[in-house]
């Protein structure tokens, strides 16, 4: 009989008792902070973000200054750093709060210049259950995979700015991805967005926006290993269910989901 060797490790999102008892959407308008730097790591935000949307698993704050927006997301757990690094997070602003807008401006981060680019890594995040010193190894790898990898924006409907722009661009368009050693190496995103590129996408100070994870293929696994204490072979009905099992776990990390809300610029 053809040995098969399968691979599974089906570790599901980790989300806080904290996060759930957040508000789906944010309510509040938010004044930034004045320490804000666009790197990664949400320190200057208490590491506690103001609302978690269970649809897209997504925890965020947005906020405003005279001359920015900000968006600070984070994700918890393996299969939703997958899932934002191979296909990013999508904020999107319209004119009005149909869901069917057509007419919109989307900052996506993050991107890749080629469609198999993200393809070399796969993110391994694991909680500090698994040991200190193993979850210092894999923040300093994860990290390293981000810092070579995630270097673009792509935009969408906004007008006199390039469709792909580096992280360093003259738009003052910034993005920042990182991983942050809390209760799971949470992958969290910052994005700033100048407001004048939002002119006339506000209605006074109102913007109605959208947060979508936008998923893609990870690439976790190309075989699938089936384990038994007492050392007996897999069946093929254990090898049927780890694959079945592996296929639908691909399926679900390649499902976008969004949400939309407003937000009323603070002063």
């Amino acid at each position: 009989m053809k040995k098969i060797t399968l691979l599974l490790l089906a570790l599901p999102g980790f989300v806080s008792a904290y996060a759930q008892t957040l508000p789906k959407v944010q309510k509040e308008s938010l004044l930034a902070p004045a320490n804000i730097k666009i790197d990664g790591n949400i320190t200057e935000w208490g590491n506690r973000l103001l609302a978690y949307n269970p649809t897209t698993e997504v925890s965020y704050t947005m906020a405003n200054d005279a001359e920015n927006l900000y968006i600070v997301a984070s994700v918890a757990g393996q299969d939703m750093a997958n899932r934002v690094y191979a296909g990013g997070l999508s904020f999107a602003v319209g004119r009005s709060n149909k869901k069917d807008e057509k007419d919109r401006l989307v900052f996506t981060f993050p991107t890749y210049d080629t469609p198999t680019h993200k393809e070399r890594y796969r993110i391994n995040p694991m909680p500090k259950a698994y040991g200190a010193e193993y979850a210092q190894e894999q923040l300093v790898r994860n990290n390293g995979i981000l810092k070579d990898n995630v270097k673009y924006i792509r935009t969408a409907g906004v007008k006199g700015v390039d469709t792909l722009l580096s992280i360093y661009n003259a738009f003052n368009i910034k993005a920042a991805a990182g991983f942050s050693l809390d209760e799971n190496l949470n992958l969290n995103i910052e994005m700033s967005i100048p407001l004048k590129l939002l002119a006339g996408y506000n209605t006074g100070d109102k913007l109605f926006y959208s947060l979508r994870v936008n998923g893609g293929n990870a690439h976790f696994t190309t075989t699938v290993n089936v384990y038994f204490a007492d050392g007996h072979q897999a069946t093929q009905e254990d090898i049927d269910k780890g694959v079945a099992q592996a296929n639908e776990r691909e399926a679900l990390l390649s499902a976008p989901t969004e949400f939309s809300a407003e937000y009323a610029l603070s002063k």
